[in-house]
């Protein structure tokens, strides 16, 4: 056969394996070993390596037409000789020895390239024909032909197959995605739907397949007619319910048209998740409010103990819950009530509460049942006391001391701001537990003061008050420029009585004698006890015909009474002078004693009198 002819026919045979996609060193035998038998061949391919050189890969090898099968962790040997050249893009002709190969008199190297690329390099070791001289140039042309054409298949596969991977694992994505997926058409229907998106809409893909997405979803409008981006929407399930909704919208390219995708998300959890969250801030806000308005009262109440603890007086109580009450209950109306007897006497009112009223104590109910009384509005148990302008939540605490109740605290507020008076019910029994505990002190007080300043016996004075009482006054006197009186009056035959009738009726005598004394003078006038059977009576601000008047009245009203039958007298001593005239109180008194010894002196039952002008 001739030499075109054999070359054709390895061309023909050697296209055909490749079209048939058969191993590359197949396609490579075809076309070199026929044509080529008495040279020993080898052809690799130039592959980068991770590390950026280049590194070798055979493609076959033939010695005198046959294959070289090397085994596979044997590498491919290639005379650096014969690679430097051709991976510049030059053919390389030297001989054996130069590249270690005695036995071989030419080497020939020829780099396999495209469009100015190396892709690989054919080594052909051996003597060469003419007509085989001639054919190496479009062999090693073929060749590396069919090594871009492999290359670019093999890219292409690549791409295939990544492709189809990377389209499978979307799609996975797809289906496996908690949210719900709905791919429609440019005409908005329905071409795909995720399982996530089935179950939120309540329908499988072939029911809904062609559907109106607008339908599928329950919402007003087409998804195509909306923006790309994010869409807060609400629709409606198949059972009618409110679907609330966050959309997202995508267009994505399909061959020659444009599909839309759509990633909704239910948002009823997170609506649900919000509203809770918002009502539990609410309450926390509620409580921190409350927390707030306890936190106030405490302060107020705590303020409130201290300065009833520090009154004097229940006038000083007055003013103190005038301060603190309308500042406890905010926007309410009331008043305080001092119990006394059975009468309750408005001492203290705050907004349309201010007045002064009386009423009797059984015009409250909770001082008829002895605790707390809540009325819900006019048509509830409404307590008498209650002004007639005042409307709403009615609460009244009756104040209580060991000696019963001691008064009452009345608060009513407006219905806007009542609440089921629980509130109102704590405040004001802590005010009526303070206010009875500081009422109960300030009776406490007064009872230790006034037994440390009146006789036991007679009620009247003792003498250590009415000495600190003429001190104060003899200084008035003094500062005025007034006159000031002492009478000193004594049981007359007081010992016989006591002697005669016991001592029984001798402190019946006492008794009888201070009421006659109490009754004779002024209010402004102090009637003291001074000792044994001795009276002592202080006239402030007294000209000495006054004091004459009154020692005389005292004296007569006296000499009116009688114990057991035996009547009573009294003798009566009395001094009178200016202030400024008057040394100390001894004085004065030694004046008085002097005047009484001159009436016992002078027959008893009569009054002397000193005067100094």
């Amino acid at each position: 056969m001739s030499s075109p002819h054999r070359h054709l026919q390895a061309m023909a045979q050697a296209q055909s394996l490749f079209l048939l996609e058969r191993p590359f060193d197949a396609v490579l035998g075809c076309l070199f070993a026929p044509l080529l038998p008495a040279c020993s061949i080898s052809v690799v391919e130039v592959v980068p390596s991770e590390h950026g050189e280049a590194e070798w890969v055979s493609l076959g090898e033939w010695v005198g037409g046959t294959p070289v099968v090397r085994r596979p962790e044997e590498r491919v040997r290639v005379p650096e000789a014969v690679t430097g050249p051709c991976l510049r893009g030059e053919r390389v002709r030297l001989l054996g020895r130069e590249v270690g190969e005695d036995d071989v008199q030419v080497v020939r190297g020829f780099p396999l390239m495209v469009d100015g690329e190396v892709l690989g390099v054919a080594v052909i070791s051996g003597p060469l024909g003419t007509d085989e001289e001639g054919s190496l140039s479009w062999l090693v042309s073929s060749a590396a032909s069919w090594l871009d054409a492999r290359r670019a298949d093999a890219s292409r596969r690549a791409a295939h197959r990544r492709l189809a991977q990377a389209e499978a694992t979307a799609r996975a994505m797809v289906q496996r995605a908690p949210d719900a997926v709905m791919m429609m058409g440019p005409d908005g229907r329905v071409e795909d739907l995720n399982p996530a998106a089935e179950r939120l809409f309540g329908a499988g893909l072939m029911s809904v397949l062609g559907t109106a997405a607008e339908q599928v979803m329950g919402v007003a409008t087409c998804p195509t007619s909306w923006t790309c981006g994010r869409h807060d929407v609400v629709g409606t399930t198949p059972s009618g319910e409110p679907l609330p909704m966050d959309a997202t919208v995508h267009d994505v390219p399909d061959g020659s048209r444009k599909v839309r995708v759509l990633t909704v998300r239910d948002q009823r959890a997170r609506r649900r998740t919000a509203d809770e969250l918002q009502a539990l801030n609410q309450e926390l806000r509620g409580r921190v409010a409350e927390l707030g308005r306890l936190n106030r009262e405490n302060e107020l109440l705590g303020q409130l103990g201290g300065f009833l603890q520090a009154c004097h007086d229940v006038r000083d109580v007055h003013s103190v819950l005038r301060r603190f009450l309308p500042n406890l209950i905010e926007g309410a109306s009331g008043a305080y009530f001092q119990h006394t007897g059975t009468l309750l006497s408005q001492e203290v009112g705050w907004g349309a509460a201010e007045g002064n009223g009386v009423f009797t104590a059984d015009a409250c109910w909770a001082l008829r049942r002895g605790e707390v009384h809540v009325a819900h509005g006019q048509d509830d148990l409404v307590c008498g006391h209650r002004h007639d302008n005042m409307a709403g939540l009615s609460v009244c605490v009756p104040v209580m001391t060991s000696d019963g109740p001691a008064g009452l605290v009345h608060v009513v507020v407006p219905e806007p701001v009542a609440g089921d008076g629980e509130s109102e019910r704590r405040v004001l029994t802590a005010v009526a537990d303070r206010l009875g505990a500081a009422l109960a002190n300030l009776r406490l007080r007064e009872r230790l003061q006034q037994e440390s300043i009146r006789d036991p016996l007679t009620g009247l004075f003792n003498r250590r008050y009415m000495v600190e009482t003429l001190h104060r006054e003899l200084a008035r006197a003094r500062r005025a420029e007034e006159a000031l009186a002492v009478i000193m009056a004594d049981v007359d035959h007081f010992k016989r009585l006591n002697d005669s009738f016991g001592h029984d009726t001798g402190d019946e005598a006492l008794r009888v004698v201070a009421a006659a004394l109490q009754a004779g003078v002024r209010s402004e006038d102090v009637v003291c006890r001074y000792g044994g059977e001795e009276f002592a009576v202080i006239l402030p601000s007294t000209s000495l015909d006054t004091a004459k008047e009154i020692a005389e009245r005292v004296r007569e009203t006296s000499s009116r009474l009688s114990v057991d039958g035996d009547s009573i007298t009294v003798s009566v001593g009395l001094a009178s002078a200016e202030g400024r005239f008057i040394k100390d109180q001894a004085e004065l008194f030694k004046w008085a004693d002097l005047s009484l010894y001159e009436a016992k002196e002078n027959g008893r039952n009569r009054v002397c009198l000193f005067s100094k002008k």
